[in-house]
């Protein structure tokens, strides 16, 4: 998984609590703090906190001092009452100490609400902790409870475990925290801790969040809504999930690495599928009737995902070492990652809509924003085919070798391309619109074409000509490729640029289906074959009053004809004087223009072989009948003679 904005900014937070933990320990008594002593007793002796047995502490009045607890098997009942230092400190701070129970508390105002260091089997129930830097911290502390807690409105994080471990947070509310960044309960380095039952609400970037080798945790039916993200799992294995219900958040959830994510996992009312090791199945409205809500594969084979709409989670779909897979005709929308490929060879995904996925640009570098399509960790020899990316930060993202990206629309995305230390992909007949940056490439070296005369990408800025034709497009005549190469940079070269957007239509011919490819700046309608006469009708409509070019790629096993000079085109009825056909081994070229409007073109092959039909076998089969009659009579004459 890549590494979002929120992430980096949870990391950062948590470099900070290092520090702050390092320089905070041990915790001595200083002017204008409230210890608790190891021996029981408290400096100063004026403290507004009452015990009559050094074991049960509680609150006469509100606080305005910080508290600090270095006495273990204690319980500090707050009685309501109010902790409220200044925000350069720590309300509740627990070194070194066990069995520690706070209860009954508003804590507010402070640095840190309530911070955890090298401190196990500690009890934190019914406390109200709001608008702090950030409200609870555990650093490498085990075996603690938070149960029942109101987390509220810190500009950090909410709830924090740091190398923590076999901790229970149950019960809790967690709501509006990381105004300035953080999640509202995360883990970092924290393994075996258990989440249940939380109401995780409204915070300012991941509702729950586990990073960098938080492993083995449990999540269980906790109520994550209206985040900017729902539950993240980034770069953390074997967790457990089951029951948590995700709904409102700008991104609702994400995950990758073996974790154990069933269908019991609600995403906007929809179950989960985090499929591991599954073979030769089929994901589609018919197959899945209670609908997806995230669609994960991980280490699966020949998996067809068609007819989904994939949206509003940090990958729209994830295949994670999964491989010879199809991903056909799904809506992929609104997501952080559109469709996510993990190290994952030899997939095809084809005719796709894959529209507004990642995030506008907070800073200048748009690279780190999400993407439609990603190919990463060396997922190599995939094809990516016929999708329409649009309106994405990153229309793809490739940082793996051996792709072919062909017939994709790339239009109005911050980036089109982006390649990273990635070479031999073949990009071609694709089209790149009004990308606010067409490609951004970096340490790569790719082909961007299909040699003469298929031609390569067309690119909406590319401001070349096309006087001429042929190879080295040094020979008289349009051929609707431009006549100069377009550079994208010294390593990158489309060598044939296409003059006008490229699309394709499909028609039969004996139950076979074939593709056509179109360069056209005009709309053209659906192509209409007559398979006997072998011609083509469909109409074009120009725009803004400029002359029409159309170039037509044609199968030669569709009309049987790779005769040069054989092929009419009319134009509303007229003959086109000035048709130029090419050809190579497989396709038939035909290039034409035409006036401004909308034009019904006709496009004739002459010398094409005629359509079987069984009628034009009647007279071969009169002709037999008659032969076969003829030699009948006469056997029969010769039979009689021989009687007589």
């Amino acid at each position: 998984m890549k590494r979002t904005v929120s992430n980096f900014i949870i990391v950062l937070l948590f470099l900070g609590l290092f520090a702050y933990v390092y320089t905070a320990s041990p915790v001595k008594a200083q002017t204008g703090e409230i210890v608790i002593n190891p021996d029981g007793s408290m400096t100063p002796l004026t403290a507004n906190i009452t015990t009559s047995d050094s074991i049960t502490y509680a609150l006469t009045d509100n606080c305005y001092l910080p508290i600090v607890v270095n006495r273990s098997n204690i319980i500090i009942d707050g009685k309501g009452c109010t902790v409220q230092p200044s925000e350069d400190y720590t309300g509740f701070s627990l070194t070194g100490v066990n069995n520690v129970t706070i209860r009954n508390t508003t804590i507010k105002n402070c640095l840190y609400g309530i911070s955890l260091s090298s401190s196990s089997d500690n009890f934190l129930s019914d406390n109200n902790i709001t608008g702090n830097h950030c409200d609870v911290d555990l650093y490498s502390s085990d075996g603690n409870i938070m149960s029942g807690n109101n987390v509220t409105t810190s500009f950090g994080y909410g709830i924090a475990l740091t190398n923590s471990s076999g901790n229970l947070l149950s019960g809790n509310s967690v709501i509006a925290n990381g105004v300035d960044h953080g999640p509202g309960i995360g883990l970092y380095l924290s393994s075996r801790n258990t989440l249940f039952g939380n109401t995780v609400t409204e915070n300012y970037q991941d509702g729950i969040s586990l990073i960098s080798s938080s492993d083995n945790n449990t999540l269980s039916d906790n109520n994550v809504t209206a985040n900017a993200n729902g539950i993240i799992l980034d770069s953390s294995s074997g967790n457990i999930l089951s029951g948590n219900k995700m709904a409102g958040n700008k991104y609702d959830f994400g995950t990758t690495g073996m974790n154990y994510i069933d269908a019991s996992n609600l995403v906007e009312g929809e179950p989960v599928y985090y499929l591991i090791n599954q073979s030769n199945i089929l994901i589609s409205p018919q197959t899945y009737p209670n609908g997806v809500g995230y669609l994960g594969l991980l280490n699966c084979d020949n998996v067809t995902v068609t007819g989904l709409t994939l949206t509003r989670n940090l990958q729209g779909l994830l295949l994670e070492s999964t491989n010879d897979s199809r991903i056909t005709d799904n809506n992929v929308k609104a997501n952080y990652y559109g469709i996510d490929l993990v190290s994952s060879f030899d997939n095809v995904l084809s005719w796709n809509d894959i529209t507004t996925n990642g995030v506008p640009s907070l800073f200048s570098d748009l690279d780190d924003f999400g993407f439609g399509i990603g190919l990463d960790s060396s997922s190599n020899n995939n094809t990516v085919v016929g999708n329409n990316v649009a309106t994405n930060t990153l229309g793809i993202s490739l940082e793996s070798s051996g792709n072919i990206l062909y017939d994709n629309n790339f239009t109005a995305n911050g980036i089109g391309v982006r390649i990273l230390y990635s070479s031999f992909n073949k990009i071609f007949h694709n089209d790149f619109i009004n990308n606010t940056q067409p490609t951004s490439l970096w340490h790569s070296t790719n082909t961007w074409d299909n040699g003469y005369p298929s031609g390569g990408n067309f690119w909406s800025d590319y401001n070349g000509t096309d006087l001429n034709s042929g190879p080295y497009q040094n020979m008289t005549g349009s051929d609707g490729i431009g006549d100069t190469p377009c550079i994208i940079d010294s390593n990158n070269i489309d060598r044939y640029p296409l003059m006008a957007p490229y699309h394709t239509s499909t028609v039969a011919r004996n139950s076979t289906s074939y593709v056509l490819g179109i360069v056209s700046n005009s709309k053209t309608t659906t192509l209409n074959f007559n398979a006997t006469a072998s011609a083509f009708s469909f109409n074009v409509t120009g725009t803004n009053g400029a002359t029409g070019i159309c170039r037509i790629t044609i199968p030669l096993p569709l009309t049987e004809s790779a005769n040069l000079g054989k092929w009419t085109v009319t134009i509303n009825g007229t003959q086109s004087s000035y048709p130029s056909v090419t050809t190579d081994a497989n396709y038939t070229y035909i290039y034409f223009t035409y006036h401004p409007g909308t034009q019904t073109v006709t496009i004739t092959s002459d010398s094409a072989v005629p359509e079987f039909q069984p009628a034009m076998l009647l007279p071969l089969i009169t002709l037999l009948m008659l032969l076969a009659s003829i030699v009948i009579k006469k056997r029969a004459m010769k039979t009689k003679r021989g009687w007589i």
